[in-house]
């Protein structure tokens, strides 16, 4: 029997005011390389109803394009990112980091391993074209979360 349940019915429970979770049931995905909701593997439903329930700054990297769903505690990491950095693809999003990043979701998505940087420095612009702001995350972990092409950071 194929993994695939109908919707993201684990959404469903997700505590009142969830803007991500009412943003990522919205969405187009159908326009996405994941395709529509109903037919995601429960394996990322259950991941993305995992971080969606997190208090912590949580962001997903699904697919052959890695595209980004996070929660709401990592919209304020994303800054003038968000909305639109929902569904968007890591080499996108992350550009300005790719040179670091990059290699390590490859590693990640390649080799399956987990890799993280402590006190590393991300430059991403994430306000306005003419601030560039530089995060330094204390912990940041890339690690495979299925065999179904995905990457989890917090």
């Amino acid at each position: 029997m194929a993994d695939v349940a109908v919707g993201l019915d684990l959404l469903a429970e997700l505590p009142d005011g969830s803007e991500m979770g009412a943003r990522i049931d919205a969405l187009d995905w159908s326009a996405t390389s994941l395709g529509p909701i109903d037919e995601w593997p429960r394996s990322l439903k259950t991941v993305v109803a995992v971080v969606l329930r997190s208090p912590f700054q949580m962001a997903i990297y699904w697919g052959p394009d890695l595209l980004c769903l996070y929660n709401d505690a990592e919209r304020r990491v994303l800054g003038e990112l968000h909305p639109r950095a929902l569904g968007m693809p890591a080499r996108e999003l992350l550009s300005d980091s790719w040179s670091t990043v990059g290699p390590q979701l490859r590693a990640v998505m390649e080799r399956g391993e987990t890799t993280w940087a402590q006190d590393a420095p991300l430059t991403f612009n994430r306000w306005a074209a003419w601030n560039w702001a530089t995060s330094s995350i204390p912990t940041a972990r890339f690690r495979m979360t299925t065999a179904t092409s995905a990457a989890c950071c917090w």
